[in-house]
């Protein structure tokens, strides 16, 4: 019996074939492999990023002063994503996605951060340097402190003169007042004719008449009081109307608190005649949305008058 001829020149191309397809395959599931792993690495700085972030912001409130400034610096190009819930006293979710020059253009946003206590007001922005300015909130006791974020110019062709000490007070580098370009947005005060437009509407009661009013922007209307005129110039609706719920809640919490506590003061001989109206404006709040915070204002400022006048003061 004869056997047939192995050909050798065949069996070596197969080997070699069966060696350059394996080692393909290999090269690819180490790829793939190192991917994952940088993706995941990505995925851990960014959310540990988010977490340092949130611890940052903490002593940048404005505490016990009118307001506060300052910088976030990044060494490269970030995105801060800010989410808002408003259960119970609801919290802010950061998260971080930073540019970078391997793999995708932009990393995938990290874990979020859970941010109680603070309010932070920002819209969708990216960029290495963010401005930070506080202010308190006062509706009519303090409230809490709000921090506004920014990496975006804006442009402030004309500052009434009863606004131009308090916002050069400020010392925010991206407002610009003068040789703006024309790609920045704009900001008015008193018109409509710019990118937003803040309408002043106080009548009485009143350091300027843009301690209460609204923002128009993009087609929506922010309602304000006090400080929170600057949570509606940077922050977009969804998250405003957001933040704005989550004061009136706590508001109404330290309201319904302060008139047991002028009660129990009115029974140890240190009248505050306050329980009455302390009672009345935590019912009130019950019902307060964002866009009537400016209605109710009237009677936060009637408790903050006579409040003023009593000889035991609860704030």
């Amino acid at each position: 019996m004869s056997f047939p001829k192995l050909n050798k020149k065949a069996d070596f191309d197969f080997v070699w074939l069966f060696a350059i397809l394996a080692g393909a395959a290999i090269l690819m599931l180490a790829i793939y492999g190192a991917t994952k792993g940088a993706d995941t690495l990505r995925y851990q700085q960014e959310t540990q990023q988010a977490r340092s972030l949130s611890v940052v912001l903490g002593p940048l409130q404005a505490g016990f002063s009118d307001s506060k400034t300052n910088a976030i610096s990044f060494k490269q190009d970030t995105r801060i994503t800010n989410f808002c819930s408003e259960e119970g006293f609801g919290t802010n979710k950061l998260s971080t996605a930073t540019k970078s020059n391997i793999g995708d253009k932009w990393s995938s946003q990290g874990g979020e951060t859970t941010v109680k206590n603070q309010y932070i007001f920002s819209s969708f922005q990216e960029g290495k340097k963010f401005e930070i300015l506080s202010r308190p909130f006062n509706y009519p006791f303090k409230v809490g402190d709000l921090l506004f974020i920014s990496a975006e110019k804006y442009c402030l062709p004309q500052i009434p003169n009863d606004l131009k000490n308090e916002i050069k007070g400020l010392g925010l580098s991206n407002w610009q007042t003068e040789n703006c370009t024309q790609d920045i947005p704009t900001i008015c005060f008193g018109s409509t004719n710019c990118d937003i437009n803040v309408i002043g509407t106080c009548t009485s009661d009143c350091k300027t008449k843009y301690d209460e009013g609204y923002v128009q922007k993009d087609g929506d209307r922010f309602y304000y009081v006090g400080s929170l005129m600057y949570g509606a110039i940077f922050a977009e609706k969804e998250l405003y109307d957001c933040n704005v719920n989550r004061l009136i809640y706590k508001t109404k919490q330290i309201s319904e608190i302060l008139a047991d506590e002028a009660k129990l003061m009115d029974s140890r001989g240190c009248p505050t005649s306050m329980q009455p109206e302390l009672t009345f404006w935590a019912k009130t709040l019950n019902t307060t949305v964002p866009d009537s915070i400016v209605e109710n204002n009237g009677i936060a400022k009637s408790i903050e008058k006579k409040q003023s006048l009593q000889g035991c003061q609860l704030w």
